[in-house]
């Protein structure tokens, strides 16, 4: 038990460690959405070259970073529709002079770059809409353990437990990160089994390791998870037919110890403008 407990805590290091370093700086394929005005200029992706080219992005204009170069960085507009933005010919796209045109539909499949230092003064880190695969590591600080009318108490248990989980989660669109995850987990849990907790039957009252899966759902805003879980505790050996909360459901409040890493990614999370 102490080997499966160390490698747990292992793999929580690890996974919070990768989070950190990925969560500093500016990552491609991230969302972002500008604050005010923005000037962009035109990108040639094929010769890696800018084009003479520039437009101002409106204000609420969504996009995905798709390369970094030097100093600038290379973006690509969420599809613009005619229905909130002004519209403008297609010839009128590659328009040079003082008077700088507005992105449109026109924009649509398009490369711009802008200066780093533009990005972080003008835009916002934005959350598209998607459904990926997640896994990570929980623990869940107090199970409510039910009673019945046998005798069965009812039970505050706030022994030591932590779990692998993994399922599906929904992100939300918007300027904050949010999520809703479905996540079924296997993990392992220390009991305390006493004379109450098996009708007399056990004198002593000793801690026992138990192997524990489990449901939940879990709300995610920012760095912050906040979940519900089910589950049962299987204890081994003879105190299986002792202990009265053995195979019997469990509810808990769980809080994320490690935020969840994204694994794959089942449906784009890129929409339109």
């Amino acid at each position: 038990m102490k080997y499966a407990i160390t490698v747990l805590l292992l793999c929580y290091t690890l996974i919070a460690s990768a989070q950190e370093q990925n969560s500093s700086g500016i990552l491609i394929g991230n969302f972002y959405r500008t604050k005010v005005d923005m000037v962009v200029q035109q990108f040639d992706y094929i010769k890696e070259d800018t084009l003479p080219y520039r437009y101002i992005a409106k204000a609420g204009a969504k996009f995905t970073i798709i390369g970094i170069k030097n100093s600038e960085i290379i973006i690509k507009f969420w599809h613009f529709n005619d229905t909130n933005t002004q519209s403008q010919l297609e010839k009128d796209f590659a328009k040079t002079g003082s008077d700088l045109l507005y992105i449109d539909k026109s924009a649509n499949d398009k490369h711009f770059v802008v200066q780093t230092t533009v990005l972080n003064g003008k835009t916002e880190s934005y959350n598209g809409k998607s459904t990926s695969f997640v896994w990570g590591i929980t623990t869940l600080p107090v199970k409510l353990r039910f009673g019945n009318s046998d005798g069965r108490e009812f039970q505050f248990s706030s022994n030591f437990n932590i779990g692998t989980n993994a399922g599906i989660q929904w992100a939300f669109k918007g300027r904050k990160s949010q999520n809703l995850n479905l996540l079924f987990g296997v993990g392992i849990s220390s009991v305390q089994v006493d004379s109450a907790s098996t009708e007399g039957k056990q004198k002593e009252s000793i801690t026992a390791a138990a192997f524990t899966p489990s449901l939940g759902v879990v709300y995610g805003y920012e760095r912050m998870q906040v979940g519900i879980y089910t589950g049962m505790d299987f204890t081994g050996g003879a105190l299986s037919k002792k202990w009265v909360y053995q195979s019997k459901p469990w509810l808990a409040v769980g809080i994320g110890f490690a935020l969840f890493q994204k694994d794959k990614q089942e449906e784009a999370g890129q929409g339109d403008n």
